[in-house]
């Protein structure tokens, strides 16, 4: 990302300008004529955007009418696009129908997946899942315009790469957007979207609970200290002192892990309207 910030920012916006919105964080399912929701898709930002850097062809092999785990997607799933893993990120365990990644969109400090899962029997027309504050979203897709706060002072993608002193694994990936029980101790893991409810480069959390979320609620969990700790749901890096992040008008900016979280918050969220002095980050 902080490598190629012109290709970031056309990948991103190139997309916005002939569709008119960003990508789906996750496309999860979708509607179907009867009005249910039994596909699991899958789908993530970076598959819809591989056609902007580059990757028609890689786009071109993916079935998106088909999930991510189909096996008739496997072999595209297992491309490794080099613009989707940052240098510094150490290599994961290599699986077919898996490629991997190290960034994610940002989703805010709205909790998507536990209560999108069903939960919560939320928004009918995304299949209950929840319109969050940050720019990616599950099942949802939004207009530059919606970026209130100004694209200059709004994140919209951040690294999520390998945690410092983590076995290799199949965890960091860019072919499928979900949670998940990571298999390494470290209980649930989030896929394609992370949050900035959690501290910058938060080490992983053991607990598989989810008291975290439960007890608080989607739109009030990043209120909970606990949940600053949950460094599998956040954003992280193997460099020192924090991790570099997109922000909507295609710069690149460094975010310091010291950072004050309610500043984080606010350069995460799209129409929070704070005002963040620039040596605040």
């Amino acid at each position: 990302m902080h490598e190629q910030p012109e290709a970031a920012r056309l990948a991103l916006h190139n997309y916005e300008s002939s569709l008119g919105c960003f990508p789906f964080g996750v496309l999860l399912n979708a509607p179907n004529a009867t009005g249910g929701c039994p596909v699991m898709y899958r789908h993530t930002a970076q598959a819809f955007l591989l056609s902007t850097i580059e990757q028609g062809n890689l786009h071109n092999s993916i079935n998106f009418s088909l999930g991510a785990y189909n096996p008739e997607n496997i072999t595209s799933y297992s491309t490794k696009v080099t613009s989707y893993v940052c240098p510094s990120d150490l290599p994961a365990t290599a699986q077919v129908g898996f490629s991997q990644g190290s960034y994610a969109g940002m989703a805010g400090t709205t909790e998507l997946w536990r209560y999108g899962y069903g939960y919560g029997g939320y928004n009918a027309d995304i299949c209950g899942k929840i319109v969050g504050n940050g720019t990616f979203l599950i099942n949802r897709t939004r207009k530059i315009s919606e970026l209130i706060d100004g694209t200059s002072s709004t994140v919209v993608m951040g690294e999520t790469s390998r945690f410092r002193n983590e076995p290799a694994s199949l965890n960091n990936f860019w072919t499928a957007g979900d949670w998940y029980f990571d298999g390494i101790g470290n209980g649930v893991r989030s896929a394609a979207i992370a949050y900035s409810t959690v501290k910058i480069n938060a080490p992983a959390h053991s607990d598989v609970v989810y008291s975290y979320i439960d007890g608080m609620g989607p739109f009030n969990w990043f209120l909970d200290p606990k949940a600053q700790t949950y460094g599998q749901f956040g954003f992280r890096s193997l460099h020192p002192g924090g991790a570099n992040f997109l922000m909507g008008d295609g710069s690149v900016k460094f975010l310091k892990e010291t950072m004050a979280i309610k500043d984080f918050w606010a350069l995460s969220t799209i129409g929070s309207g704070e005002l963040i002095p620039g040596d605040a980050y």
